[in-house]
């Protein structure tokens, strides 16, 4: 596991290069359980634009998805909070994603 979180923090902090204007906000990692592959703290402004507190990604090896295809998946969800104010699943995040994880040679 541990050579899949060290890929993990390489890609989100490539990533994080990639989008300089996103404001930086820390990656951590936790045992989830069974509780998914990870999830975004967020919080909501009036103006309705989204601002992630921390991405929190699963150390359990419960989860179908390894760590480092998880930060993929969570970074697009803050791409799109940033550019669209919008945390949902749908075409533009499954793209997103796997743009992300072919750059990676995830997928």
């Amino acid at each position: 596991m541990n050579e899949e979180i060290e890929n993990a923090k390489f890609i989100f902090n490539s990533i994080k290069k990639m989008y300089p204007e996103i404001p930086a906000f820390p990656l951590k990692f936790k045992n989830l359980g069974f509780k998914g592959g990870g999830y975004l703290e967020t919080i909501k402004f009036k103006s309705k634009r989204i601002g992630v507190v921390d991405m929190v990604i699963d150390t359990s090896g419960n989860y179908s998805y390894e760590p480092d295809y998880v930060v993929c998946h969570e970074y697009a969800h803050v791409i799109l909070a940033h550019i669209k104010h919008s945390l949902k699943h749908n075409k533009m995040h499954e793209k997103l994603t796997y743009k992300l994880a072919k750059k990676f040679n995830l997928v």
